[in-house]
């Protein structure tokens, strides 16, 4: 099954048993994606820019907080090089993420204008159109906000930046010292794609 299709049944799913809320926001949106490049073993791998598309689902929790559940979907091609790869792989490809999280929101104008940032969790995958590599499912990071413009009791635009990771390694510590003991958790993630992004906010 298309590693995609997986992601909005994923957000679907989720949002089924969550539209039990007052106050939900429908917000379909797209945006521009820019190209992001990583060092990989003996090499570099590249995600090259695009248009990416997707679906925001908002539930307000409170005056202050927004749950939300983010698809979206970014086409573009994926290559990397390596002295230690017989080939270079080189594919169109899809990156999704399906992801959910909570927003902090502010007023700027009451009814009017209001800003909000937040950050999301869910999973990422990278597949590839022409089944030139296997398909990559990582844990997926997304740190963003923007602005809402509140054009009437039913209809908003949102305007908004993201940074996309999917993280491929985690670590925990565990030590003690005359003070007592200490622990840390740490993740790792060598790509992180920028997007820049635009919606039609439907309210219900």
């Amino acid at each position: 099954m298309n590693k995609s299709l997986v992601c909005l049944v994923f957000i679907l799913g989720i949002a089924n048993t969550s539209l039990v809320a007052q106050k939900i926001e429908l917000t379909p949106f797209s945006g521009y994606t820019f190209n992001s490049s990583f060092d990989i073993r003996g090499g570099k791998a590249n995600l090259s820019d695009g248009i990416s598309n997707g679906l925001i689902i908002g539930i307000n929790l409170s005056e202050n907080i927004d749950f939300e559940m983010l698809y979206n979907r970014h086409e573009t091609r994926a290559s990397a090089y390596s002295y230690l790869l017989d080939n270079r792989p080189n594919s169109e490809a899809v990156a999704t993420y399906a992801l959910i999280g909570l927003n902090r929101i502010g007023v700027i104008t009451p009814d009017l204008l209001s800003y909000f940032g937040g950050l999301k969790v869910g999973v990422a995958a990278l597949t590839s159109k022409e089944n030139k590599f296997d398909d990559v499912i990582k844990f997926g990071l997304s740190f963003g906000g923007g602005i809402k413009y509140h054009l009437s009791d039913r209809l908003g635009v949102r305007l908004g930046a993201n940074l996309y990771m999917p993280v491929v390694g985690a670590g925990a510590g565990l030590w003690f010292s005359g003070n007592g003991a200490s622990a840390s958790v740490s993740t790792y993630s060598p790509l992180v794609q920028f997007n820049l992004q635009g919606g039609l906010i439907i309210k219900f």
